[in-house]
């Protein structure tokens, strides 16, 4: 009997958090719904006044009067031309007088115009609005909260899907899930993504990847194609794998929403679960199902116990099995510990460490651990946090880790304003990072903001 109670004491919590964790993706889902739309670029040839084509793709909302979507969703004339296969059209085209326009739907009769004003080389374009849009809002997700196996949702709007829907259902999203499965620190764009399991297809891109308390990790960008001739001569496209997608992180295009000055948020805290309200875990007024199963377990267990102990004491053998167990709880908490020394478990007989020597935190020594430390005036992005009266640095300006594996640290500038520089080597291109050996220095903004990275000789106590 005692066995059985245990096992359903400990499954019951399980199933009320699945019950719970279902609840809260549906919450997440809904409110992701709000901000994923559709979004179409439309060509028309002013010399002929004949329509040329009309291609789909997903946007997300991030103000009142922004969207973001990819660049090849959001495609100029250059990139226009650069697709066509046919030589003949490729010349006419270019000689033609096109007209490109972008067009958002909300639903049935509810279009409204859009222009670019902010494109990037890693894929990304934002577009103004000509009317505003009313939608709550989503925060975004800094790149270091990202962890490899989380899970993700993908949500856009998939050509294919489209042959089964009409009327309203057009206007719907789809929702697709996986986990990450790897960070792709540089591609061959110089773009940092992440690569997903989750089901991206033709339709999908520019649409929002989030976690599972609704907040924004980045837009699907692409999956993984290749590009062949029929017998025909007609290009298609086919996968090259199963399972194999990219989304862009939130980091690489966060510099259009600045340069635009348009305000966003970031989540309150990395996202460990799922809340009833679908926000981030844990945060001030919204439960943490981790916490509150931990505490029904506990309460369980000890109510189980109780009973255990009552059973006990009605019988003979329970009284002798409770006096056994009070006699031996008492000689191991009479026994001494020995003290008078602590050990500290170390990796190595050194520990890296990030000496500041000039500026704010001069003659602070902190100690680097297993995930990089980010350098700027934002406490939700950076661990390292400056004033914001410290404007040469900016709110996400850098990132320092030490790979123990390589023996070397690893400095990245984070698209700062003013700039990270090694004394070794100069300014460090954005998005890019270099390697500095023990004993070199840097400074962010400006010479005033000195580092210095080291190895000190571990000291035990």
């Amino acid at each position: 009997m005692t066995a059985s109670l245990w096992k359903w004491f400990l499954i019951f919590p399980l199933l009320l958090d699945v019950v719970h964790a279902q609840e809260g993706l549906e919450i997440a889902a809904e409110r992701m719904r709000g901000v994923a739309i559709r979004i179409w670029t439309e060509i028309e040839d002013l010399d002929e006044n004949e329509s040329v084509t009309s291609q789909g793709g997903s946007a997300l909302v991030i103000a009142k009067n922004y969207v973001v979507t990819n660049a090849h969703v959001a495609f100029d004339r250059d990139f226009f031309l650069r697709t066509i296969g046919d030589p003949w059209e490729q010349r006419r085209f270019a000689s033609a007088n096109l007209k490109f326009s972008y067009v958002v739907s909300l639903g049935p009769g509810r279009e409204i115009p859009a222009e670019v004003v902010w494109r990037s080389p890693k894929d990304v374009a934002i577009l103004k609005l000509s009317e505003p849009i009313v939608r709550d809002l989503v925060p975004f997700v800094p790149t270091n909260w990202v962890r490899m196996a989380q899970t993700v949702n993908v949500m856009g709007y998939p050509a294919a899907a489209d042959r089964a829907a009409g009327g309203d259902d057009f206007y719907i999203p789809s929702l697709t899930r996986g986990i990450i499965s790897k960070e792709v620190r540089k591609d061959e764009y110089g773009r940092k993504l992440f690569q997903t399991d989750a089901a991206i297809n033709a339709g999908n891109s520019g649409g929002p990847m989030f976690n599972a308390c609704g907040e924004v990790i980045g837009i699907n960008v692409e999956k993984a194609l290749t590009t062949i001739r029929d017998t025909q001569g007609e290009e298609k496209r086919l996968a090259l794998g199963e399972g194999i997608g990219w989304a862009l992180p939130f980091d690489e295009w966060v510099q259009g929403l600045d340069e635009l000055k348009i305000p966003y948020t970031y989540a309150a805290a990395p996202c460990s679960g799922i809340s009833s309200e679908g926000g981030a875990l844990p945060t001030s007024g919204i439960a943490n199902p981790i916490k509150d199963r931990l505490y029904l377990i506990g309460l369980l267990v000890a109510i189980l116990l109780s009973v255990t102990a009552v059973i006990l004491a009605l019988t003979k053998r329970g009284r002798v099995m409770m006096r056994e167990a009070v006699t031996r709880s008492r000689e191991l908490v009479s026994r001494r510990i020995p003290t008078g020394r602590s050990a500290k478990f170390t990796a190595g007989p050194h520990v890296p460490v990030l000496a500041c020597v000039g500026g704010y935190y001069e003659g602070t020594t902190i100690e680097l651990g297993e995930k990089p430390l980010a350098i700027g005036r934002d406490a939700r992005m950076c661990q390292l946090v400056y004033p914001q009266d410290k404007t040469e640095i900016s709110r996400r300006h850098c990132v320092i880790r030490y790979e123990e594996k390589d023996q070397a640290f690893f400095l990245e500038d984070c698209w700062s304003k003013n700039g990270t520089y090694a004394l070794s080597s100069g300014k460090i291109p954005g998005g890019e990072q270099i390697v500095l050996k023990t004993g070199e220095r840097f400074y962010a903004g400006d010479s005033g903001n000195m580092f210095e990275v080291n190895l000190e000789p571990l000291s035990i106590s």
